[in-house]
Parts: C-alpha cells; structure tokens; sequence
C-alpha cells in the first residue's frame, strides 16, 4: 500500500499531488487493490470521501476527482495492496469515525502482527492501575477484516476511555506515542507501521516504523515535504508528465505539508521520517 497527506495553513488545491498518487495504483506501481480519498471541507468539519475497490490508475471517479480542482485543509489518501482482509469495499482505506463530535480518520500501510493474530485486541498503554474505566472499552468496531482498521479502532477506544474530551496537543501526542509504542513492542521486527492519522480539519499526525515484508526488497517508510516561500518555480511529478510552477499559484503566506510513501515530486527535498516518529501537523 502507499500513503498521501496534506495539511494546510489555508484552502489548498491536492488534485496536483493527487494525480502523480494516483498512478501508483496500478500504472507504475502494483498497488492496484483499491484506492480512497477523504478530506475535511475548506471552511467547516465536515469531511467527504470517495472510496473504490478497483485500481486507482484507471478509475472513473478517481480521474474525475484529479481533474477538478478541490481545496482543502486536511485531507490522505490511500492506495491498497492487499495483503491482510479480501480485495473489497469494507477493507479500502481511509477508514473514519466520529470521536467527541470531530471526525476522525485513519490511513495505514504496513502489517501489524498484534491486531493480525487478534483484531479485537484492547491497549493498555493509557490505563491507572486499579482505575475502572466508566465507559464501554470497545465502543469502536471495525467493519472489514485489515489489521488497519482494527488498529484505528482499538486507539481511538484506549484514548475514549483516558479522555472525557479533546485533550491538549501535547498531552494526546504522548498518548497517541505511548499507543503506538505498545503496538510495536508486540513484536518489534515482524510489525510495520505508518499511518496518518485526522483529528478534525486542522491536525494530521504522521508515524512511521518502517520495514520490508518476508522476502521482499521494498522498503515501506513515509517521506514528507514542506512547501512555503519562495516556492518551486517548476514542480515535476516522478510519475507522470506533470508539472507545476508553485511560485505563480501560491502566496508568500501559504504553507503545505505533503507526506507520502516515496517522494511524489523530482525536484523538491524530500526528508524521511526515523523509526518510530510521530510528527504532528497543524495547519501546515
């Protein structure tokens, strides 16, 4: 699977990014299993998202998306190669859910072996010894068969069950580290892990434990750039024939991030992130 992220300092256009991403699924690239998109509206919480069991390459819709212009501040998106959960709807990502009246979302490349031997496995990392929690610890439930999803679910369950409410930057960054910090040392080597993770319009965390797969040379980590003034002159795509002068389409106060599996773009510096990161981006 391969993984895209923008967060956004004001409204932004993805269907640039997005139509080098798009390519991978299928064209230059095998992850031809499904393909999924979501993104918060510019002005508002509300999100939207397209979600197809065929390749992204060659989908109607996906191409229809690509080809009009739509501004966001938050959005991912998600191409599949199944490997764990059948080639169907239930199992496309990005997978969402509704937490203290703010959407949530979750896109995720990698194999978890913890919730692969287990999909119902709760997280502990947050609980007080002795403390009896007040409220049902599995509200959330996933409803294909991915490890991915199921990994969405059981944090959002361990963070309903510690918090009453949104709590502070800080505080839900370490939460959501020590969560990812128990995933992993299930099983250290055999886990990989990076996702992106939505809280609402503004805030995007990105983590990455990056690895190869039993007999495989592809190496699945996450990469991210950040575009701001003075901007690219000539922005060119790696995977099609694209490309884009930054510098006339944005203004001196516009900031974008961009995560992706691997770099999208020939000519930007593109920075991958260290083992076991978590990066959080809040308007841009």
């Amino acid at each position: 699977c391969q993984l895209l992220g923008m967060n956004c300092a004001s409204p932004t256009d993805f269907t640039f990014s997005f139509k080098g991403f798009l390519q991978r699924g299928g064209e230059t690239d095998i992850h031809r299993d499904g393909w999924g998109v979501l993104f918060y509206e510019a002005e508002g919480s509300g999100i939207r998202q397209f979600h197809d069991s065929n390749p992204a390459s060659s989908s109607r819709t996906a191409n229809f998306l690509s080809d009009h212009p739509i501004h966001t501040l938050n959005m991912m998106s998600h191409i599949r190669y199944a490997t764990v959960g059948g080639v169907e709807l239930s199992n496309v990502h990005p997978f969402s859910r509704e937490m203290w009246g703010i959407n949530w979302a979750f896109a995720m490349n990698g194999d978890i072996p913890m919730f692969k031997r287990d999909p119902k496995a709760k997280l502990e990392a947050l609980k007080v010894p002795n403390d009896s929690p007040c409220r049902d610890e599995r509200y959330y439930h996933p409803i294909g068969s991915t490890d991915s999803e199921a990994a969405f679910c059981a944090v959002l369950n361990a963070l309903r069950v510690q918090f009453q409410h949104l709590p502070s930057l800080p505080v839900l960054q370490d939460a959501l580290h020590k969560l990812c910090n128990e995933i992993i040392m299930e099983d250290p080597e055999g886990t990989i892990m990076n996702f992106i993770l939505t809280c609402g319009p503004h805030t995007q965390w990105v983590y990455s434990w990056p690895g190869s797969r039993p007999g495989s040379t592809v190496w699945n980590g996450l990469h991210y750039t950040t575009r701001e003034y003075p901007f690219t002159n000539n922005c060119q795509l790696c995977d099609i024939d694209i490309a884009v002068n930054f510098s006339s389409t944005n203004k001196e106060n516009d900031c974008v991030s961009v995560i992706a599996t691997k770099p999208l773009t020939e000519n930007e510096e593109w920075m991958e992130m260290s083992r076991g990161e978590l990066i959080v981006f809040d308007q841009g």
